[in-house]
């Protein structure tokens, strides 16, 4: 099996409270799946565009409309975090595999302007080939 793209998380850690953050972009069509305090005191938000596509740049393009659709207000709030991350999660067997999925030059441009980094999360897949 190859890897098998599953999805992409927008991941932020704040000082502050990131409730109205999160709100505004549920309301912007991103699904919410933990916002919180850390065991740091931190306060943690993961988002997802939950669009169950086989490659990663449609949700990541996804999640960077709903971003620059924020107000002014929202996205200093997402300017002030301390992370942003853009966790590209795939899942693979423990065999060698490939996976050809590329991310362009524009949609890298608007990530670093974001202050975000791209992380890359493979997770092992226990079942078994057929």
């Amino acid at each position: 099996m190859d890897a098998q793209y599953l999805n992409t998380d927008l991941e932020l850690e704040s000082d502050s409270d990131l409730t109205g953050l999160v709100a505004a972009l549920e309301n912007l069509g991103l699904t919410s799946l933990y916002c919180g305090p850390n065991d740091n005191g931190n306060w943690h938000a993961t988002l997802e565009a939950d669009l169950g596509s086989d490659e990663p740049i449609p949700s990541i393009v996804k999640l960077l409309l709903a971003i620059d659709s924020l107000d002014e207000a929202h996205r200093q709030m997402l300017s002030n975090c301390l992370r942003k991350e853009f966790d590209v999660g795939y899942e693979c067997t423990a065999e060698p595999f490939e996976s050809g999925d590329v991310i362009d030059n524009e949609i890298l441009r608007r990530i670093v302007d974001l202050g975000a980094t791209i992380r890359f999360t493979i997770y092992r897949s226990d079942k078994p080939e057929i």
